[in-house]
């Protein structure tokens, strides 16, 4: 993984921007109004990733957008497309993998270790109350 995005994401410069314009989508695996996956490559190194969009809607109507890209291999891409894409694999993979992560603030973060809180993330309904 000597990616220059998860180097980029270490070090806190990395914005959304630069990660949609340095990975080319390869193909999409769900597509929705709340929750898509792909398979995405770095156009300079050829990482792999798969990618997570997921949205909330708060009962006051605030949108939240979530985005991650999990490095992977190409093996893990081989095992990824034979089990079914829902919420909870995918949950699973953002809990246990190190990822780059979009918050719902907009702020570009690294978590080395997945997020220990995935499963709330991914948990429906797609209705979450936030404080205001």
């Amino acid at each position: 993984m000597a990616c220059h995005l998860i180097e980029e994401a270490k070090n806190g410069s990395l914005d959304p921007q630069r990660i949609k314009d340095a990975l080319d989508e390869l193909e999409r695996l769900v597509e929705s109004d709340k929750f898509d996956v792909s398979i995405c490559r770095c156009k300079t190194c050829q990482q792999a990733y798969i990618y997570c969009f997921r949205e909330f809607n708060s009962r006051q109507f605030q949108d939240y957008y979530w985005n991650f890209w999990v490095p992977v291999t190409d093996e893990d891409i081989s095992g990824f497309k034979k089990i079914e894409i829902e919420c909870g694999p995918v949950a699973e993979i953002i809990r246990t993998r190190p990822h780059i992560a979009r918050d719902d603030k907009n702020k570009v973060l690294w978590y080395p270790s997945g997020n220990p809180v995935a499963h709330t993330l991914f948990t429906i309904p797609y209705v979450v109350d936030y404080p205001l």
